[in-house]
């Protein structure tokens, strides 16, 4: 991707082929309420997005715990 389609407020991570997008979203949201986005279109679960503005944004949210059964 060319970087003047980066975004500065969302980090997006390309899953591994091994990896449910929708099995780990709700993994992290239900055990750790850590609410994480899919991609759009044909990206919906193969990538996840990390939204890093507002509240989110505090040091206090920064994820400091390993997700293992990944």
């Amino acid at each position: 991707m060319e970087d003047r389609f980066a975004s500065k407020t969302v980090t997006t991570v390309k899953l591994p082929p091994t990896v449910n997008g929708e099995k780990l979203r709700k993994i992290m949201a239900d055990d750790f309420n850590i609410l994480l986005s899919g991609g759009l279109g044909e990206t919906k679960n193969s990538v996840i997005r990390i939204g890093h503005m507002g509240m989110t944004a505090q040091s206090k949210y920064l994820i400091k715990r390993e997700v293992e059964e990944f």
